[in-house]
């Protein structure tokens, strides 16, 4: 078919077109008659020319191949005639936009790394623009169709060469991507979402786009100080220390195209006439690429300039997307090496940020870009928290700047831009970003090593916005102040500018004396809280502006309406978040709640009784913290006010919390967290309740923990307050109410779920610990045998079960063993599930799991030691042995394991052991290996490990002289031959561990040697080498050093 019908053809058609829209079928027919066009012919590209503006086919039908004919023709003039290049990739952009079919072939074939696309694009200067726009438009529909799952090892060659492609048009030097701003936006577009599926590639150019990334954030921005922008390559921060005060902008070269390209000039601002394009309403929408550049030429300058800002303002936000992209793609190790480009600093008199995100989030005049470059920021300081640990500052002369002294300069100068920003802010979204980009700040920021006033300038800044008309503004103000209180120790600047007097913060450390409590003075309760009265207390709400705010979005205010007063509470948000607060602020419970208990308790209440679930669940996990906190600080302050106090509040909150757990359709979460506050008591307030108190509470818990219509974690968690009763004073003695609690908690051992099964487990081990401190007291009473043996069994079985589970259930069935009387071996099936449960402790201290299970199954077995009765029975019954593989699993984690806690509580085990026939044959290996652990004490291989060290050797020393202690003449001479090879290594340990030691504790290593010169001194004549064996012995055992 000639060229020139086909003109005419198309010329019809197109007045065709105008009468019949949908006349598919005939241009169909022209398309097919074009693909038997020379691919050489000169009138080509006219032909391809007039389909710009003719309406092309969208989703034909599968069986016409008559456009799959033509797409291939066109495929083919674009490899083969670069006259008509141009023609044909703008009317395949055109295809493939409605027709999906044509995108994958096309990104193997046309985007492959042997394509000529790339030099074509980069090399050749007569090129259009539009040529660009349309290769991008064609990656846009084809990345459209990626499945991240589905991507082929083909197509992840085509993805590497198409990431380079377009690395390269931003550093190209004939493609001037700010002469037009589409292709830059495009670019950053089409970046962007290969960065949500290629995340692997971004490392490997992670230079490049940190540059593009960061080099675009300033387009279009007014800024005296920034009279070009041009993407450069970032270096990692190793780097910097050895590079010139010159910036060097490196070529970049792939191997895929040889040669390197010539050095970039620096490129300026673009003028009106570089806007070739209008942009489509869509956010990262492609614009119509033939849109009439006679609407762009005719344009008024106003209609110019808005437009070219808005095509601006959408390169800075695309950049600040991919930035962000970039920076969650990476390793976080990565990460660091970039941090002086994220958030660089100016020297120390003018700590002022001239360039990086943070300075654009100050100079940007788009409100968009501003919130979307403070949220990256915020990800990403929360990324650097590990980094910025190491940062400090302290005013130095010296003209060498530490690495962390770098650390705490880019934090004091990220602080002062957020600050002025905040100010400065005006948009409610943007601030709140701010704020919340201050918290994450204040989060990673170690202020105890940075010598600055920033804290104090926190505050002040965020105090203002903490009475603001919106409510996101103070929620998000509140979020800084929180993130300040969570810290355990508060500096006096915080506790300062909280409001908090200085009379009020301690200079020192210095605690009041602790009385006994059996002669504290018991507190009527008339002294309790009178809602009447008004306290003058040394410090109150009032003195903190804080606490006075949290305690106001708390209360129920008062408005009048006409002739009725209503109260009207806060919006729940509000509210939530000012229980997170006054949770924070107990962590500094004698600054702020100590002497407010009243207000607190009026708070706590309205909480708990919230209509909403949100609110009455962190009111109770706020009624928790207090309590943990209020025990906490009596056990270093217990004096009769304190004590007075602390039981007034309790005496309020327990009707309050009681209510609340006995509604049927209350939460379980609240429940739970409720419960938790209840054994957070502690013992010293528990004591000194009177008795109907206590009486009523047990009684309360008791019935809840029986109720089988209750959630199965709520009664778990009742049974683990009450176990934590049991260790209280008067409670241990109690065998009724510990006999009555272990029924309560074997009622639950049967459940399948796990976090009520470690709920169970542990709340036996307080059962088991009170009942060994009943032992020690000589007490007569006993807990009936059924409910010890049904605590064995069970205990037994829980040995099986995760490692959360069975490091309890060793520490339970090592206290029960100890408890085991005479009357315990006397039957058969009794001494088999006693040789059981010491079988668990052993597989406990064999199996690997973790530390914790070995060294609480060490632990267990030190108290299965200590019972006489146990080595008494095994002796007498042949089906009750278990010393062999006992002494054997403790050799071994003595000698070999690489926790030295799992061998320090091994060793305190054997320390146990009373008797020398106890050992039995097993007393010479046991030795063998005490001295192999001394000798390899002194390599140590884990630094973690070093804290432990010295603790192990002391222990080690403790068993040493047990063992000599236990020693006979001829176990001398045993014990001499093994040490004859390692005399100068356990005596070098012995001087160090005498020498560490106060005298008291070290009273039994110094009386070591008496046994041994006992030796010496007996009536009957030793032999020469008894003698000699007992010299050496006390040679490494000195008593001087």
């Amino acid at each position: 078919m000639e060229p020139n019908t086909i003109l005419k053809l198309l010329s019809d058609f197109k007045m065709f077109q105008i009468q019949h829209e949908t006349s598919y079928d005939r241009i169909l027919s022209i398309l097919e008659m074009m693909s038997t066009i020379d691919i050489e012919d000169k009138l080509i590209a006219e032909c391809i020319g007039e389909l710009f503006h003719i309406a092309l086919p969208e989703n034909i039908d599968e069986n016409d191949h008559r456009l799959d004919r033509f797409f291939n023709w066109l495929c083919e003039i674009y490899w083969k005639n670069e006259c008509a290049e141009f023609c044909a990739i703008r009317v395949i952009s055109k295809i493939i936009k409605y027709n999906t079919k044509y995108r994958s072939w096309l990104f193997k074939n046309l985007f492959c790394p042997q394509s000529p696309i790339c030099e074509r694009i980069l090399e050749d200067k007569i090129k259009n623009d539009l040529y660009v726009l349309s290769v991008l438009e064609c990656l846009n529909a084809i990345f459209n169709d990626l499945k991240i799952d589905l991507i082929t090892e083909e197509q992840k060659q085509s993805c590497g060469f198409v990431l380079t492609l377009l690395i390269r048009i931003h550093y190209s030097l004939n493609i001037n991507s700010l002469q037009n701003p589409n292709i830059t936006l495009y670019c950053l577009i089409l970046l962007n979402k290969y960065a949500s599926f290629c995340k692997e590639d971004i490392e490997l150019n992670i230079s490049e786009l940190m540059g593009i990334s960061l080099g675009f954030i300033e387009y279009g921005l007014n800024i005296k100080s920034v009279s070009i922008i041009c993407p450069e390559l970032i270096k990692p921060s190793y780097y910097l220390n050895n590079a010139s005060d010159e910036q060097i902008v490196e070529p970049i070269i792939h191997p895929k195209f040889g040669g390197k390209l010539s050095k970039k000039r620096h490129r300026g601002l673009k003028p009106k006439e570089s806007v070739n394009t209008i942009l489509e309403a869509a956010k990262n929408g492609f614009g119509e690429l033939d849109s009439e550049m006679a609407m762009i030429n005719n344009m008024e300058k106003g209609q110019c300039d808005v437009l070219q800002n808005e095509i601006s303002s959408r390169i800075r936000l695309a950049s600040i997307i991919l930035f962000g992209q970039i920076t969650r793609s990476i390793k976080r190790h990565v990460l660091y090496t970039y941090w002086q480009s994220i958030f660089p600093y100016d020297g120390v008199d003018n700590v002022c940020a001239r360039k990086g995100i943070i300075f654009v989030c100050q100079v940007e005049v788009n409100s968009k870009c501003r919130s979307a470059a403070l949220n990256v920021c915020t990800e990403v300081l929360l990324n650097l928290k590990p980094l910025y640990s190491q940062a400090e500052f302290k005013d130095r002369s010296s003209a060498f700047l530490p690495f962390s002294h770098m650390l705490g300069l880019s934090i004091i100068t990220t602080y002062k831009a957020l600050i002025d920003i905040i100010h400065s802010e005006k948009c409610l979204n943007v601030l709140t970003q701010a704020l919340k980009c201050l918290a994450a700040l204040a989060e990673i920021t170690p202020f105890a090593k940075l010598e600055c006033e920033i804290v104090a300038n926190i505050i002040n800044t965020v105090k203002n916005l903490v009475h603001h008309n919106d409510y996101t503004i103070q929620i998000s103000a509140l979020s800084v102040l929180e993130v300040l209180l969570m810290d355990s120790e508060m500096p006096s600047e915080i506790a300062e500018a909280l409001g908090i007097s200085k009379e009020c913060i301690p200079t020192s450390s210095s605690n009041e004396n602790v009385p006994n409590i059996g002669f504290t003075k018991n507190v009527n309760k008339e002294n309790c809280f009178d809602p009447g009265k008004k306290g003058t207390d040394k410090y109150n709400f009032e003195a903190s502006w804080l606490i006075l705010k949290i305690i106001s979005n708390l209360e129920m205010s008062l408005v009048q309406d006409n002739t009725i007063c209503k109260k009207i509470k806060t919006p729940c948000t509000l509210r939530i978040k000012s229980l997170h607060i006054l949770t924070a602020m107990a962590n500094h419970f004698e600054f702020f709640l100590k002497d407010n208990l009243e207000k607190l308790t009026f708070v706590l209440r309205d909480s708990i009784h919230d209509g909403q679930l949100e609110v009455r669940l962190c009111g109770s996990k706020c009624m928790e913290a207090c309590a943990y906190q209020m025990n906490l600080f009596l056990q270093n302050n217990c004096n009769n006010d304190n004590i007075c106090s602390f039981k007034c509040f309790w005496i309020c909150m327990f009707p309050i919390i009681t209510h609340q757990m006995s509604i049927e359709k209350e939460s379980t979460a609240v429940k739970i967290t409720l419960c938790d506050a209840i054994s957070n008591i502690g013992a010293i307030i528990f004591e000194n309740l009177s008795e109907p108190i206590r009486i009523n509470l047990l009684s309360f818990l008791s019935g809840l923990s029986c109720d089988s219509s209750e959630d199965v974690l709520v009664r778990a968690t009742v049974v683990r307050a009450l176990s934590v009763f049991v260790t209280f004073p008067t409670m241990h003695m109690n065998f009724v109410f510990i006999e009555n609690t272990a029924e309560l908690i074997l009622r639950l051992a049967g459940e399948g779920n796990m976090t009520v099964r470690i709920k169970v487990i542990w709340s036996m081990g307080n059962i088991s610990d009170a009942l060994l401190e009943n032992i020690s007291d000589n007490t007569a009473e006993k807990i009936s045998d059924e409910i010890l043996w049904r605590l064995i069994q069970y205990s037994t079985e829980a040995c099986n079960d995760c490692d959360k589970v069975r490091c309890n259930a060793v520490r339970t069935l090592g206290n029960l063993l100890r408890l085991l009387t005479e009357k315990h071996f006397q039957h058969t099936s009794d001494r088999t599930v006693i040789k059981c449960a010491i079988s668990k402790l052993i597989d406990g201290i064999r199996s690997s799991g973790t530390a914790k299970v070995k060294w609480n199954s060490c632990y267990a077995v030190g108290k299965v030691l200590q019972n006489e009765r146990i080595f008494q029975y095994s002796s007498r019954y042949k089906d009750l042995t278990w010393q062999l593989p006992l002494f054997s699993a403790l050799c071994h984690v003595i000698y070999n394991h690489p926790n030295y806690k799992v061998k320090i509580n091994a060793t305190a085990a054997l320390i146990h052991i009373k008797e020398r026939e106890y050992f039995g044959e097993h007393y010479s290996n046991i030795w063998s290996a005490l001295l192999e652990a001394i000798e390899q004490s002194n390599n140590l291989i884990n630094f973690y490990e070093y804290n432990h060290r010295d603790q192990l050797q002391e222990q080690m020393c403790f068993l040493i002289c047990h063992i000599i202690k236990l020693a006979n003449l001829q176990d001398i001479i045993i014990l001499s031959r093994v040490l004859f090879n390692k005399l100068e290594i356990v005596k070098n340990t012995w001087m160090r561990v005498l020498r560490r030691l106060l005298p008291a504790k070290a009273a039994p290593l110094l009386s070591c040697s008496t046994h041994l010169n006992d030796f010496l001194r007996s009536p009957s004549e030793l032999s020469m080498e008894q003698k000699n064996a007992i010299l050496l012995v006390m040679d490494a055992i000195p008593t001087s050093y």
